[in-house]
């Protein structure tokens, strides 16, 4: 079992901002931001109340592309995840139902 994923990110505050409105829908909001080391970076605590996703900067290695994929409560909120999402200005590169092959709960950015 993953306990947690870490990103190296180039732009804290879009990820942060982008994230922080992606991930609502899912029960996740933002719960730390700290700077360690002269390295900053930004945590998001999910609806069990556990931090399972972190950003960090890293503008000289930052993370390639990366597939995300996250569990929600039921297909409204697998809806909902990806409506904030292009609002919140990402990309479509998969169907957004590609995660009904995993489970009907899952939603997923890449």
């Amino acid at each position: 079992m993953i306990d947690h994923v870490t990103v190296r990110v180039r732009d804290l505050a879009r990820s942060k901002a982008f994230y922080s409105a992606a991930l609502a829908p899912l029960g996740y909001r933002l719960g730390h931001e700290a700077t360690y080391d002269g390295v900053a970076m930004t945590g998001f605590v999910g609806p069990d109340k556990r931090f399972d996703t972190w950003f960090v900067v890293d503008a000289a290695h930052p993370s390639g592309p990366t597939h995300f994929c996250w569990r929600a409560a039921d297909r409204a909120s697998v809806a909902a995840f990806h409506a904030a999402a292009l609002a919140a200005a990402a990309r479509i590169t998969a169907h957004p139902d590609c995660g009904r092959t995993i489970t009907s709960t899952t939603t997923a950015l890449s």
